[in-house]
């Protein structure tokens, strides 16, 4: 706002297309695995991150600055994003809830590190110079982009799925065209487990539930600095504030799920709790007036989102399969999107107009609380509703007390005794 001398909601404009853009940049994503490797997506992505960002040092105005940080940057940290969430998700199964957490913890910890580093720059060198500045940081990102591999038995299930190395039938008795014959299938096999998910309402659920919950997160993490600045703290103590946000979003993502990991809670139920304590916690947040207050506030709801959004991942890899995973991510950026893009109006129709951010957070919260009464639907789905989970054993649930990855059942296999295609698809189990 001081940069360009602009109003609070178009100051959000930036960020917002950030949140929004990379996460329908999954979209794209998932379509591209198709053809290359998610190593060489997330490369090119990386490469776009760095050069966005130093770009905006050059920005004459909050358009510049929405294009070179909104749309180029948020592509590539789209990218870069989907690719450290893939990784973990083909490597663990039974940990893969403390595997994402692992993954994203650099998120978080830059969240915790950089509000200090980038108010330290700016006094000493000036707003453009520290984008620059951030600009050559994240140069380093694309060779430890390079490091990344996708697992050989991924490599290897892929090759056996595939139809490549079948010989078609050449025989003009039998068929005239036999090299359309297995692309055809693969195709309707394709089109109906599309179809069949769609109409699933566990995909719904997880679909709203995660746009919700991403929504607070930008929106929390965006007005938190000005929350605490109308409450009377000073810009040192509303950094620190920021601070604490990433420093719990890093506990509530490593500690939290680790009691679904363990088979203390299904992690749909746990995603259910912490979904209806965070929508307790926003509705509580107005009430908070001093430091350590708001510090207590802040320090709870971000522990609860971080675990709410790590969950959200995994049951999306549980339930769909992980060669869905990126797909399904996109589908989630496009949902959310509007929501995002929204974001700006909404919080300046409660801060410029309306005076205070109090009525935007018991909003937020009452739609956080919602989400968390849905999710406890799908629990009772778990329970006592298995034909929508087909693949489910009734004893693999009693026993583990959460869902097992259903991954590998989501590709054309080859009939035991007939030695032809037989259709396998994670879809099936939501109907």
């Amino acid at each position: 706002m001081e940069e360009f001398g602009v109003n609070r909601q178009t100051a959000t404009w930036p960020q917002s297309l950030m949140m929004c853009l990379s996460g329908i940049s999954g979209l794209s994503v998932g379509l591209l695995q198709k053809r290359y490797s998610i190593r060489h997506i997330a490369i090119v992505g990386s490469v776009l991150g760095w050069i966005g960002i130093m770009a905006s040092a050059f920005a004459p105005n909050i358009i510049w600055m929405s294009i070179t940080l909104g749309v180029v940057h948020s592509i590539g940290s789209g990218a870069i994003f989907l690719a450290v969430r893939i990784c973990p998700v083909m490597y663990f199964d039974k940990f893969r809830s403390v595997a994402l957490g692992v993954a994203s913890s650099g998120i978080t910890a830059a969240g915790f590190v950089f509000p200090k580093l980038l108010l330290y720059l700016r006094s000493a060198y000036g707003f453009p110079i520290t984008l620059f500045l951030l600009g050559a940081l994240s140069m380093n990102s694309t060779p430890l982009i390079c490091l990344l591999k996708v697992p050989p038995w991924s490599k290897l299930e892929h090759k056996k799925g595939s139809t490549s190395s079948l010989r078609p039938i050449t025989s003009d008795a039998v068929v005239k065209n036999p090299t359309r014959i297995l692309p055809s299938l693969k195709s309707r096999l394709n089109t109906w487990a599309i179809s069949t998910m769609i109409r699933s309402p566990v995909l719904h659920i997880v679909v709203w539930s995660t746009a919700a919950t991403h929504t607070l997160d930008l929106m929390f993490l965006s007005t938190m600095t000005d929350f605490s600045k109308d409450k009377g703290l000073s810009l040192d103590e509303a950094v620190w504030i920021s601070s604490c946000f990433s420093a719990t979003n890093l506990l509530g993502g490593l500690c939290l799920p680790l009691l679904a990991d363990r088979q203390y809670l299904r992690r749909s139920t746990l995603l259910a709790l912490t979904q209806l304590m965070t929508g307790a916690v926003m509705v509580i947040t107005p009430l908070a007036a001093t430091y350590w207050s708001i510090a207590t506030i802040v320090a709870l709801a971000s522990c609860f989102v971080g675990c709410s959004l790590l969950l959200h991942q995994v049951l999306l890899a549980d339930y769909f399969g992980i060669e869905s995973f990126g797909f399904l991510h996109g589908v989630i950026g496009i949902v959310r999107a509007p929501l995002q893009l929204f974001n700006p109006a909404i919080v300046g129709i409660f801060r410029d107009r309306m005076g205070s951010y109090d009525n935007l957070y018991r909003f937020e919260g009452g739609l956080i609380l919602f989400s968390g009464l849905l999710w406890f639907l799908i629990v009772y789905w778990e329970r006592r509703c298995l034909p929508l989970f087909p693949t489910i054993r009734r004893e693999d649930t009693s026993k583990s007390g959460t869902v097992p990855d259903m991954s590998t059942h989501s590709r054309i296999q080859s009939g035991p005794d007939t030695g032809n295609p037989s259709v396998d698809l994670p879809y099936s189990r939501m109907v």
